[in-house]
């Protein structure tokens, strides 16, 4: 996620340095694509059961 808001937002540094609301997007985005990954999984789990 942070590979990919870097490119977007065309930052030549880190977006730890940027911070603001590119870094805001990117750690929304990290946890919304864990979250999403763990539920995906126990949907897999569940019909298996």
């Amino acid at each position: 996620m942070v590979m990919l808001l870097s490119v977007v937002a065309n930052l030549d540094w880190s977006l730890a340095k940027a911070g603001g609301l590119v870094m805001s997007v990117a750690l929304a985005g990290g946890i919304v694509a864990t979250i999403l990954g763990s539920w995906g999984a126990l949907q897999i789990v569940n019909r298996w059961r």
